[in-house]
Order: C-alpha cells, then sequence, then structure tokens
C-alpha cells in the first residue's frame, strides 16, 4: 500500500541518524517490507499496518521536533496520528503514551505539552462522536457488542488475564504464529537493541524501541485470543515491527562485516522472504487453525499453482504465470537499489581531493 511504502522511505531516513551507510538501512527497510508480517497485512483490509504506520511517524516526527528540526506546532501532528492510532485499534495505547512521555522528557515545552494533547483529542472527539451515534454512550467498544466473540471477550478483560506460556512461545517461536520461525532475520534487533543502549545520545529511542516490541509480545501473550484467526504469523504484533528497523539497521551495521555474519544474515533473511511470501500467495485466504500452516498449508497450495489473486490474475495469466508481473517489477526495484547502493558507497569512499 501507499502509507506502507511512505514508511518504508521514512524508516530508511530515520535509520540513517544512526547508521550514514545506505546498505544496512536498506536491508532492514526490504527485510521489514518483504519479509515480515508487515507485507501481507500491507494489502489486506485489516487495521494493524496502517497503525504501524502512525505509530513510527508519530515517534518520527517527535524525534524531530526533539532534535529543534520542526516547528513546536508539529506537535499537533504527533498527537494526532498517536490519537488516530489509539481509536483505530486501542492497543495502539502501549506505544502511545511512552511516545508522548517520551517527547514531554525531550522538549519539555508546555505549549508543546498542550498542542500534543490537543492533537490527541480531536481523534478522541471522533471516537465519541461515533460511539453516541452507534450505541447510545459516549466510551464503548465494538467487541462489546459482537456475539460472535462474546465467549471470550467476557474472559478476564476483553480477553486478557496474563501472559501465558503457551501464548508467548505460539508468537514468537512456534511453526503456528511464531514472529521468529516466520522472520527469523528479526532475531538480528536483539544484539542491535543492545548497541543502540549503548548510545548515550539515542537513550531514549531505545527505551521506546524496546518498549513497543516487549509491551505488545507480552500483551498479545496475555490474550486468550492470541491465534487471530486466519492470519500470518502473529498480526496482533504488526503494530510493533517498525521499531524493530532502527536496531536492526545498526546490527546489520556493526557485525555485517563479519563473514560468519553476513552468511547468517543472508541464511535467515532468505528464510523470512519465503516464508511470508509462501504464506501470503498461496491460496486465496491467510491460513486459518492449521498447525504448521507453512508446509501444511501454504506450500502445498503452492504446489497446486492455487495462487492468490493478484494482478497478474487480473490480466489473465493463470497460476504461477500470474506472478510474472509482480516478479518483474520486484526484479527492476531491486536492481535500482544495488545499483544505487553501490553507487552511494563509492561516493562515500572516494578520497577527499577526487571529488
Amino acid at each position: 500500500s501507499a502509507p506502507s511504502a511512505l514508511l518504508g522511505v521514512l524508516l530508511y531516513r530515520f535509520t540513517g541518524h544512526l547508521v550514514p551507510e545506505p546498505a544496512p538501512r536498506i536491508w532492514a527497510v526490504l527485510l521489514y517490507g518483504l519479509g515480515t508480517g508487515a507485507f501481507p497485512y500491507s494489502g489486506a483490509f485489516y487495521s494493524h499496518q496502517i497503525v504501524a504506520v502512525m505509530l513510527f511517524a508519530a515517534f518520527a516526527l517527535a524525534h524531530r521536533i526533539a532534535m529543534d528540526r520542526q516547528r513546536p506546532a508539529a506537535a499537533l501532528g504527533v498527537g494526532m496520528l498517536l490519537g488516530y492510532a489509539v481509536i483505530t485499534e486501542h492497543p495502539a495505547a502501549l506505544i502511545a503514551a511512552p511516545l508522548f512521555v517520551y517527547l514531554a522528557v525531550k522538549q519539555p515545552d508546555r505549549r508543546q505539552i498542550g498542542l500534543t494533547l490537543l492533537g490527541g483529542m480531536l481523534p478522541g472527539a471522533l471516537w465519541v462522536a461515533y460511539n453516541l451515534v452507534i450505541f447510545g454512550r459516549p466510551i464503548a467498544f465494538a467487541y462489546e457488542h459482537e456475539p460472535l466473540f462474546r465467549d471470550v471477550n467476557t474472559t478476564g478483560f476483553f480477553s486478557l488475564t496474563y501472559p501465558q506460556a503457551d501464548a508467548l512461545w505460539g508468537i514468537t517461536f512456534s511453526s503456528y504464529r511464531g514472529l521468529f520461525f516466520l522472520s527469523p532475520a528479526l532475531l538480528a534487533a536483539i544484539p542491535g537493541m543492545v548497541a543502540l543502549a549503548r548510545r548515550r545520545a539515542w537513550r531514549a529511542e531505545f527505551w521506546v524501541c524496546l518498549w513497543a516490541s516487549v509491551a505488545f509480545v507480552l500483551f498479545n501473550g496475555s490474550s486468550v485470543m492470541w491465534q487471530g484467526g486466519h492470519a500470518i504469523g502473529p498480526r496482533y504484533l504488526v503494530p510493533m515491527l517498525p521499531f524493530m528497523v532502527p536496531p536492526l539497521a545498526l546490527a546489520a551495521s556493526r557485525w555485517g562485516r563479519l563473514t560468519w555474519a553476513r552468511r547468517v544474515l543472508g541464511l535467515s533473511t532468505s528464510w523470512s522472504f519465503l516464508a511470508i511470501w509462501a504464506e501470503t500467495l498461496g491460496g486465496q485466504s491467510f491460513p486459518g487453525y492449521t498447525l504448521n500452516p507453512l508446509f501444511r498449508h501454504s506450500l502445498p497450495l503452492l504446489a497446486k499453482g492455487d495462487i492468490a489473486r493478484n494482478l497478474g490474475a487480473a490480466l489473465g495469466l493463470p497460476g504461477w504465470a500470474s506472478l510474472l508481473p509482480l516478479a518483474l517489477a520486484m526484479t527492476g526495484i531491486i536492481g535500482l537499489l544495488v545499483f544505487w547502493t553501490q553507487h552511494q558507497t563509492r561516493q562515500a569512499i572516494r578520497p577527499v581531493g577526487a571529488r
């Protein structure tokens, strides 16, 4: 989608404050955009990815304000992005609240804090008006009125209890909905977080990225609905994924020159692309409650030529041939990125007198 594409540009520019070299940043952004749940949910009618876009856009804008590179009035935009993210998906408050604190700490200006709160109140007013029209009261949650999920929504607080071991395993390493099973290259964010924490000037940003990741994992692991129904990976974790990109870029920059690290990153990235694309393209719907859906659902459907509807199919191309327009577009885009990266690298290492 266009918002996800713009988020890719924003992520590349944001990580430039951490990593000057283009190659690690391009790798981190491509991994995020094409090798994680961001890829399938960018083109699906779920709210997870647009919430991810709004949350990270608010973070990037708050960072610019903290660096005195934006007018104070930009705080209004931060508030609107955070507020709209929260009314779109209420769990976004887990990241929105720390982002408000981040901006207030980095720029403790009363006017900016007031503008941020005002910006957040505008989407909140829309939510209240909607509830009054639909439910007859200002504060209401749609799941209260959803008969299909009434049994699970009455468990704990809207299905939330406390972190369960089976759920935490299920959304991290299991072959069912495991984030790191489908996208093992994301594990590079762990040493990247450590490297980010060691940068004193980036300590606040480190806490934001760490909190976003840990809070969403614990939140999803506390829900009896952690499986997410028909889903590719742990779909409720999609809003946190952009916050793993800065540590990913930093990890690739610091250890990407080592042969063994390049091999590990190369293999894990290849698997991430294969697994995510297989579950996205295999069949006409996302995998349901089939255990190990990659091998028991998606790959068997791909072997039969059952490819998800796409532009090529709309043009009349059958089966695997329908992916030809996508393959050509991806080849061209990645080729341009490789050429541009090599050009930028050559420019960076040229002697000063030769420029």
